[in-house]
């Protein structure tokens, strides 16, 4: 089943805003207190500048690794109320020579307020193994 337009043109956006390394922006797609889940169920609840500083160093760790250039694939969405869905996403991370570099999944809690979409968490599906495997390639 094909998801909703809304919710491939907000995650169109989202990602975008990640190759733009743009953190305002994408911090105006969330509401804060967000929580982020890592991929061992750790919990971080961050507020906007706590946000706002971990995009930051995302940011530089992307540079660091050689990533040019951000895409993604929707890979699906569940329910989970009447107002707030799961919404799985893969990344695609590519180098100066136009090079798959790596990809990963993560799953967003989005809520649907009035037809405004906004995340309320993210969970971590495997990004900090498939990062930390293409850092110790890059070494």
């Amino acid at each position: 089943m094909p998801l909703p337009p809304a919710t491939v043109r907000f995650f169109d956006r989202y990602a975008a805003y990640f190759t733009a390394a743009d953190s305002l922006q994408i911090a105006a797609m969330y509401d804060f207190h967000a929580t982020l889940y890592s991929a061992t169920g750790d919990a971080v609840v961050l507020d906007r500048p706590a946000f706002l500083r971990n995009c930051e160093l995302v940011f530089r760790s992307y540079d660091e690794l050689g990533v040019r250039q951000i895409t993604h694939r929707l890979i699906g969405e569940s329910p989970i109320n009447g107002v707030i869905r799961l919404v799985e996403m893969e990344w695609i991370f590519w180098n100066e020579a136009g090079e798959r570099m790596t990809d990963f999944r993560t799953r967003y809690i989005v809520r649907d307020f009035n037809g405004h979409l906004i995340i309320l968490g993210v969970v971590e599906v495997n990004e900090t193994e498939r990062l930390e495997q293409l850092a110790s390639e890059e070494e």
